[in-house]
């Protein structure tokens, strides 16, 4: 069994996982098919930040072209 040795302490969504997954994953495509899963739920996350932030502050495309020419 490999142990993970770490000076951090396990936040609550690493502890959760670990109790889920505790029994194992035996194949490699289940391990794959969470990590999308995982992935994909961030990702919907900050796309909602950046959609939020973006409405907030009123910005649109001519925001972005001027941001693109200031980096030129």
């Amino acid at each position: 069994m490999n142990t993970l040795k770490s000076n951090k302490s396990l936040n609550p969504l690493q502890i959760e996982l670990l109790k889920q997954f505790s029994y194992g994953l035996n194949k490699q495509d289940d391990l794959i098919a969470i990590k999308r899963l995982i992935a994909d739920y961030f990702a919907k996350n900050i796309r909602a930040d950046f959609d939020r932030f973006w409405a907030d502050n009123n910005l649109d495309e001519s925001i972005l072209d001027e941001w693109i020419k200031e980096d030129s």
